[in-house]
């Protein structure tokens, strides 16, 4: 592993921008000079291998700079400079901005890193506990519809997985894809990124996402094991008790027993959106799953030796088939091999216990890595890569430091 913490160290230090009063890293200088939230989160998990000092100030700039009127956090905010890059995307996909950032959000991965970083750092990072609690606050109550507990995501960008297979069919009475994702900013942003206007206003995208839910399962439960940790004994027992209520709706909506998965529920349809998909993992990561037994109900399925999403040379965020190849822009279906869906299957394997399946998950994420450099995601098939990072790398193949972590306490991630 020295090799791949020397590579990871450099990668961050070219992709690291000192902006908005504070420091914080980019996926990729070329194509996304932006300071994104979700993006940030992972950072955060995989620089406090690399200085701790780091990942606090990943956070620390995040939730100052990205935070939203309403408590939420920006999906996005352009670096200094990056006036060009704003308008090309806007042209592409609407007017999702207003200034620098956009009022689109993300799932919370940020949240969960704030949690663990506090966890490790003690009372020096204090705050960023409070960061997190108002963040998951906001979510659970600016998010929500008809009094719910599940936060909506009200287009595809809030995913972070656009272009899954859960999305697709939501898609498919658009003349093309990047014109339903226009179409899908104007009405969004008319509502006012309300989810009750939303509905009301025959906005076509407002679903439950296992993406969004369960980083927000996750997020909850790692901030009441901090809480709890620091002697935050309220604060601890309102995320115990959110993160109950949040796994019973989301195996109401989301689980998906034919296919032992979790999946989107559209609230314009009221019909769940099957389909084999890595994003349906990551609830059943949470502690709260695995007591009930459907963690290893996924596993069993999806973790096993060739289950459809696990590929010769990695773990994709679809159903992997031979020689199909992967595309030059953001892929969440097919043999895509991303950093976050060989993460998201190492989280699943150590929740059950499935060391083996935790090894084979890293090691073949290392091996891309070692191959091909730090790109925005391979192929499942060959181990090609596709996306960015061409010239100056992208940041989320490093996760692999934080699931050898991991690895190394042989048990769920412990600060």
């Amino acid at each position: 592993m020295a090799d791949l913490d020397q590579a990871c160290a450099a990668l961050f230090e070219r992709h690291r921008v000192s902006a908005f009063g504070g420091e914080f890293h980019v996926p990729d200088v070329n194509r996304y000079p932006a300071l994104f939230a979700w993006d940030s989160g992972y950072h955060a998990l995989i620089t406090r291998h690399l200085d701790r000092g780091l990942a606090l100030r990943e956070l620390e700039t995040l939730y100052r700079t990205n935070l939203l009127p309403d408590g939420l956090l920006s999906h996005q905010r352009f670096v200094p400079g990056a006036t060009e890059t704003q308008r090309f995307i806007e042209d592409l996909f609407g007017p999702m901005f207003d200034g620098d950032r956009t009022p689109f959000i993300d799932p919370p991965t940020a949240a969960y890193a704030a949690a663990r970083v506090a966890h490790m750092l003690g009372a020096s990072a204090d705050h960023l506990l409070d960061a997190a609690l108002h963040h998951l606050q906001a979510l659970g109550t600016r998010r929500v519809v008809d009094g719910n507990v599940l936060p909506v995501a009200l287009h595809p960008f809030e995913t972070g997985t656009e272009g899954s297979v859960h999305m697709q069919p939501l898609l498919e009475d658009s003349p093309g894809p990047l014109a339903g994702l226009k179409d899908l900013t104007i009405s969004a942003m008319a509502a006012d990124l309300s989810p009750q206007r939303a509905l009301s206003a025959g906005h076509g995208f407002v679903v439950y996402d296992p993406t969004m839910c369960g980083w927000y399962l996750l997020a909850l439960e790692e901030l009441g094991s901090a809480c709890r940790a620091r002697g935050r004994t309220a604060d601890g027992e309102w995320a115990a008790t959110t993160a109950g209520t949040v796994a019973d709706a989301i195996e109401s909506h989301l689980w998906w027993e034919p296919g032992h998965l979790f999946v989107v529920y559209d609230l314009v349809g009221r019909r769940q959106l099957p389909g084999v998909g890595a994003m349906g993992l990551i609830p059943a990561a949470a502690s709260v799953f695995a007591e009930r037994g459907s963690a290893a109900d996924v596993a069993d399925h999806h973790l096993r030796p060739e289950a459809p999403m696990w590929g010769p040379k990695g773990y994709a965020a679809g159903t992997v088939q031979a020689n199909t190849g992967v595309r030059s822009f953001v892929q969440w279906d097919g043999n895509a091999v991303w950093g976050a869906t060989a993460y998201w299957a190492h989280l699943l394997a150590l929740r059950v216990g499935r060391m083996d399946a935790a090894k084979r998950v890293r090691s073949e994420l290392g091996a891309l890595v070692r191959a091909h450099g730090f790109r925005e995601f391979y192929d499942a098939w060959s181990g090609e890569p596709g996306g960015a990072g061409a010239e100056s790398g992208f940041t989320w193949p490093a996760l692999v430091l934080e699931m050898a972590s991991n690895e190394r306490h042989h048990q769920w991630p412990a600060a």
